[in-house]
């Protein structure tokens, strides 16, 4: 029996920004495609947002590929994540809040 994808990208233009809507766990199987749907939002603007509110679970492959997104200056050059309540403690446990850029979800919805 085929089960459904634990995680979802959904890509969103705002004026300012390509958006990235993630949802539900974010694991090993999740990471390429978060690569992907990143490559995809910086196709279609320069300004790229992480939106990881929807995130219910992040593990350390999709930690250590968001934050090599952010480290990666050359394929996009603006990367801001928007913080989720439900990975907060990975962020703090591993010190990878400091390593991300981050923007407040006001500021996307505009």
């Amino acid at each position: 029996m085929l089960r459904q994808q634990p995680y979802a990208f959904s890509l969103s233009l705002t004026d300012a920004y390509c958006v990235i809507r993630a949802a539900g766990e974010l694991d090993i199987a999740a990471a390429p495609q978060m690569r992907s749907a990143v490559h995809a939002a910086r196709r279609r603007a320069d300004h790229v947002v992480m939106d990881l509110r929807d995130v219910s679970f992040l593990d350390g492959f999709a930690l250590r590929a968001l934050t090599a997104l952010q480290g990666d200056r050359s394929d996009c050059p603006s990367f801001h994540v928007v913080p989720g309540e439900g990975i907060q403690r990975v962020l703090d446990l591993t010190g990878a809040r400091v390593a991300l850029h981050w923007i407040s979800p006001e500021q996307i919805e505009r």
